[in-house]
C-alpha cells in the first residue's frame, strides 16, 4: 500500500492515516508539497520520518512531491501523473487530504475525480476534519466521472489547440461534423471553461489545456 498525502504544514493526517493502517503494509509514503514550503513543512516531514520508521520505512521510503499550487491546472496535472505513475506499481493507495493548505488538497481532489473509474476504485480517499479526531472516509468507486468517454470533446480541443481562434465553421469542416452538433460541442465547452469564445472565435483555457494533458497520459495507460 502506498500513502499520497498532501503536506502544507500540518503532519497529524498521514501520521492518523499510518496508524489506520496498524502501521503495517505501507511501502511508501508520498507527500505532495508546494515548491515553497516553509521550515513547519521541514518539521513536519522530519516527524513524519520519525513515525514512519515504527512502520519499518526508511528515510528513502517518504518521497516529496513538489507542486506550484499558485498553478492550479498545472499542479492538478502533474498530482494526476503522479497517481498514474504510482497505480502502475502498486494495487491499492490510501489518499490522504488534509495537512494544512487547501489549495493543495483541492488540486490533489481534483486530479483524482479525473481519474477513470476503474483507476479510481483502487485509491481510498481520507479526509481529514482538522478536529483531531475525526476524518470522512470514501470509496473511489463512489465517483462516476468519467473523462474516457468524452472523446469528441476531446478532438474539439485539440483542434482549438493547434487552431487559436478558429471559428464555428472552421472547426465544424475540420472535425468532419455538422455545423449544428459543433456548436452544441463547443457550448457545452465554453460552458465547463475549457473553452473561451471571444467575438466569434474559440481559445483553449488553462483547464482545457490541462483536460489534453490528462486525456494524453489516460491514453498512455489504457
Amino acid at each position: 500500500m502506498i500513502i499520497i498525502a498532501t503536506l502544507g504544514f500540518d503532519e497529524r493526517p498521514v501520521v492518523r492515516s499510518l496508524a489506520e493502517a496498524g502501521f503495517r503494509g505501507v511501502d511508501k509514503i508520498v507527500l505532495i508539497r508546494p515548491i515553497d514550503d516553509d521550515q513547519r513543512a521541514v518539521k513536519a516531514v522530519s516527524e513524519i520520518k520519525k513515525i514512519a520508521s515504527m512502520a519499518g520505512l526508511s528515510d528513502e521510503d517518504i518521497i516529496s512531491y513538489r507542486v506550484d499550487v499558485h498553478d492550479f491546472w498545472g499542479s492538478t496535472s502533474m498530482i494526476y501523473s503522479l497517481f498514474l505513475e504510482n497505480l502502475r506499481e502498486e494495487s491499492f493507495i490510501v489518499l490522504c487530504l488534509g495537512g494544512g493548505l487547501r489549495a493543495l488538497v483541492l488540486e490533489a481532489y481534483t486530479a483524482f475525480i479525473l481519474l477513470p473509474h476503474y483507476l479510481r476504485k483502487k485509491i481510498r480517499v481520507r479526509i481529514d476534519l482538522e478536529t483531531g479526531r475525526d476524518s470522512i472516509v470514501i470509496g473511489g468507486e463512489e465517483f462516476i466521472i468519467d473523462l474516457g468517454r468524452l472523446d469528441k470533446e476531446y478532438m474539439v480541443l485539440k483542434v482549438v489547440k493547434e487552431n487559436p481562434g478558429i471559428n464555428l465553421s472552421t472547426l465544424s469542416y475540420k472535425i468532419g461534423k455538422p455545423v449544428s452538433t459543433t456548436h452544441r460541442l463547443l457550448k457545452r465547452l465554453v460552458e465547463k471553461g475549457f473553452l473561451e469564445k471571444k467575438d466569434g472565435q474559440y481559445y483553449l483555457t488553462g483547464a482545457g489545456g490541462a483536460f489534453l494533458k490528462i486525456k494524453r497520459l489516460l491514453e498512455k495507460v489504457v
